[in-house]
């Protein structure tokens, strides 16, 4: 859900987020009995550190309801406005561990070339 106000997205009820703005969604909060074990079976598949407590990420859930199957390790889901918050499935793109990290490495030296230039020119970017 976003907010009005300032337009970021907040939980809701059986949600909460961490400190980056990911937002976590208790399985057993989810209506649809399908959708419930597919979340389940993605978190025992990726093995990731809120199995025991019964979450997942909500963007996870909004993969699992694109592609209809539960994840697997060495997927990402990828945020392409970058807001951790934004999980409507138009901003999600599934992606394998090492594309994701090949399109990070692109862009950590876009940014240097960038800062390379500011430099140059004694422009500031702090």
């Amino acid at each position: 859900m976003q907010d009005k106000r300032t337009g970021r997205f907040v939980p809701t009820v059986g949600e909460w987020s961490d400190k980056r703005g990911y937002i976590y969604v208790n399985i057993s909060t989810l209506q649809d009995p399908h959708l419930r074990d597919l979340c389940r079976e993605s978190v025992l598949n990726r093995s990731y550190g809120k199995r025991r407590s019964g979450a997942i990420y909500k963007h996870h859930i909004e993969m699992i309801k694109k592609v209809l199957r539960p994840l697997v390790k060495g997927e990402v889901i990828h945020h392409i406005d970058g807001d951790p918050g934004n999980n409507d499935p138009s901003n999600l793109i599934l992606l394998s561990q090492k594309e994701h990290l090949k399109d990070y490495r692109e862009l950590a030296y876009e940014n240097k070339r960038l800062k390379d230039i500011l430099d140059l020119h004694k422009i500031s970017y702090k």
